[in-house]
């Protein structure tokens, strides 16, 4: 049985996400609902270790997103920019391990 901590609900388009802090016997997770209006349901889970790294790769996929295209290169999911440091905490390949 989960333990429900927070909730927070965003709209974008058509879509409804849900993320909820809870906790249970494993640990504590944030949840995240994805709910289209036909009322098809996704989630992801992602136990709390994780969430800074999940953090750390959405907010680099929001910088990406906001780059001029031409100063856009193309890099796998996860891995530093050619020359730049990775700061304690950032994704790396361990992300979902």
């Amino acid at each position: 049985m989960d333990t429900h901590h927070h909730r927070v609900d965003v709209k974008v388009e058509r879509k409804h996400f849900a993320f909820e802090l809870n906790e249970n016997s494993q640990g504590t997770f944030l949840r995240i609902i994805e709910t289209v209006r036909i009322g098809r349901r996704n989630a992801i889970i992602i136990p709390l270790p994780g969430l800074e790294s999940f953090r750390d790769a959405v907010n680099e996929a929001i910088r990406f997103s906001k780059a001029p295209e031409g100063s856009r290169a193309i890099l796998p999911l996860g891995q530093p920019k050619p020359g730049k440091s990775v700061p304690d905490g950032s994704a790396d390949s361990t992300m979902g391990s």
